[in-house]
């Protein structure tokens, strides 16, 4: 019943991740709503609260990439451009974003790339 989309348990404290997808480019670029509730519902949609969460993971669903972010503004977008850097080092973004929150330890050292099988 949170608001956020997963708790991460973390020696620093709970951090509250808010997931949104994008299934398809628009216009070269992935655009995110960052809004909870849905049409339909009896309240419909409305912005998220400012305690709400503290991390953002944009997903490009498509590409099988996601980028991190602390920031809140209502609509976020991510360029097709900017695809092949998060392939490249899928953890940059979460890295630069628990940074910012002052959480530096906790994100995981994962190779650029899975063993072949």
């Amino acid at each position: 019943m949170m608001p956020a989309d997963r708790l991460l348990c973390l020696p620093e404290g709970p951090l509250r991740l808010q997931i949104k997808t994008c299934c398809r480019p628009r216009g070269g670029y992935f655009h995110f709503s960052l809004t909870k509730g849905y049409h339909r519902s009896p309240v419909g949609i409305r912005p998220y609260e400012p305690d709400d969460f503290d991390l953002v993971a944009l997903v490009a669903l498509s590409e099988n990439a996601v980028k991190f972010t602390l920031e809140r503004q209502a609509s976020h977008r991510v360029a097709c451009s900017e695809i092949a850097a998060l392939h490249q080092d899928p953890c940059a973004s979460l890295q630069r974003a628990l940074e910012d929150l002052g959480v530096n330890e906790c994100a995981p050292s994962l190779p650029n790339q899975f063993p072949s099988q």
